[in-house]
């Protein structure tokens, strides 16, 4: 009676064992893959951002607006007169700018690089379509 057993186990075994190999090389490659997508992960660059507690919108604008006044004369007084060659108003006055005159500055963290998520989408999508048609042709078989 144990023989029928441990003939039965042997013959079970060796039907397992046959049937394993082929899965053997896809274990394999997918633990490569695997270890291969993490090994991408942590050679990646890390990107960190400051957050703020309490931010504050603001739309300012620099210019310079009114008269310019001379100072005094100076003292000790020059041995020469010199007289200021520049005009009195140096601006003008903030009712008759137009909204048009003001830009925008730059801000922090405000430039992103496209060229990066594009990158990103296009290798997602030629990555799946690829599996895709590798999982058609499989169907065919």
């Amino acid at each position: 009676m144990s023989f029928f057993f441990v003939s039965l186990k042997t013959k079970i075994f060796e039907k397992y064992k046959k049937s394993y190999r082929g899965r053997d090389m896809k274990q394999k490659k997918k633990y490569i893959l695997i270890i291969g997508m993490l090994l991408i992960q942590v050679y990646a660059p890390l990107v960190v951002y400051g957050t703020e507690v309490r931010s504050v919108e603001t739309e300012g604008t620099i210019g310079f607006t009114g008269v310019y006044e001379t100072p005094g004369t100076p003292e000790p007084a020059p041995e020469v007169e010199v007289k200021p060659t520049f005009p009195k108003e140096i601006a003008q006055a903030p009712s008759e700018m137009t909204k048009s005159e003001h830009k925008r500055l730059p801000q922090t963290n405000e430039s992103q690089m496209n060229t990066w998520k594009i990158l990103g989408i296009l290798i997602i999508v030629v990555t799946l379509s690829f599996w895709k048609h590798k999982m058609k042709n499989n169907k065919r078989k």
